[in-house]
């Protein structure tokens, strides 16, 4: 689909057209998307945190994404949810195409891909539609509105193509179906440009954001170093006291779960590829573990039943991993 809503966006609008998927992801380490602008925000969660949305832009950490059953029905339901908007507010519902960015004129480092493009039915301004799939255990969240990472993901499409407003649909849990008008706030706007500025002048120095507690950077850290090389390195001070902090919140129970991911992500982070840490008093160890093949447990008399009637299986590696672990040292 050529997408021909676009002719009516301001000319200085960057637009990328690439080729194929691969291009479009490569083009990702370049820029802040309008999917990955939430991780800069604090206490959003998001896709992303800081630490592995830096890892995603240096080419150190590639996310896979393993349940392919939801990718594939977010792509089937993209269509049906535009349609369903077009025919509720009989407003065009525009394809820009599949591997298309826009990239804002005024930051280079910001861009997005559109779902699809409409217009505003008092102006008719050119304007982004977002379109989401969401499990029905969202309903009340998006009955009472637009949850906050979207909607951030919705003012950086307005930003990256000079829109005022925009419209975000979704059909939650395969049969409700929402939609919302948004109108830019330009406060918000200005939060996210400055965010991003900063985050991206850090990335050109060389500076990755320290890990966090989130899911994000424990996949992050786990896929950037997946397994260890034997070797020792030095830690900072600080790390004593991570030591107590990590006892302590050992004591504390599940309450402090993510004060202590945070933790152990930071200790990982500077760790990285080796296998033991160390400071006055204290040692950490990150060791690959996993990876075994399985094998059934039956006697002999079974394992040649199974074999005399043919029945076959696969033998399975154990999920392979780092653990974390720590101790006082002499």
């Amino acid at each position: 689909m050529g997408g021909t809503l676009t002719a009516g966006l301001d000319p200085r609008v960057k637009i990328w057209k690439f080729e194929d998927r691969e291009k479009w992801l490569d083009y990702h380490k370049q820029v802040i998307t309008a999917s990955g602008a939430a991780a800069l925000c604090p206490d959003i969660r998001s896709y992303d945190s800081r630490h592995s949305l830096a890892l995603k832009m240096l080419g150190l950490y590639t996310e896979e994404f393993k349940d392919e059953d939801i990718l594939e029905a977010g792509l089937r339901m993209e269509p049906l949810i535009a349609r369903w908007f077009a025919d509720k507010t009989e407003l065009p519902a525009d394809d820009p195409g599949e591997y298309t960015m826009f990239q804002h004129p005024d930051y280079p480092f910001l861009a997005a891909t559109l779902d699809r493009l409409t217009t505003n039915p008092e102006t008719g301004e050119v304007i982004p539609l977002e379109l989401k799939a969401p499990n029905a255990f969202t309903l009340a969240e998006w009955n009472a509105g637009v949850p906050l990472k979207f909607a951030i993901q919705l003012h950086v499409q307005m930003m990256c193509i000079g829109a005022t407003c925009g419209y975000i649909a979704a059909v939650v849990g395969g049969q409700y179906f929402r939609y919302h008008f948004v109108k830019r706030n330009e406060a918000l706007c200005d939060a996210i440009a400055s965010s991003a500025e900063s985050f991206m002048g850090a990335l050109v120095r060389g500076e990755i954001p320290e890990p966090d507690g989130t899911e994000a950077s424990t996949k992050a850290l786990k896929a950037a170093h997946p397994k260890d090389n034997k070797e020792r390195v030095a830690l900072p001070l600080e790390a004593v006291e991570w030591f107590d902090e990590w006892d302590a919140l050992d004591e504390e129970g599940t309450v402090i779960e993510l004060a202590k991911a945070t933790l152990k992500n930071r200790i990982k982070g500077l760790l990285g590829d080796n296998t033991f840490g160390f400071a006055p008093g204290v040692e950490f160890s990150w060791k690959h573990q996993g990876g075994k093949l399985t094998k059934f447990e039956v006697s002999l008399d079974e394992a040649e039943a199974l074999r005399k009637s043919g029945v076959s299986y696969t033998e399975k590696r154990s999920p392979e991993t780092r653990v974390l672990r720590k101790k006082r040292r002499e």
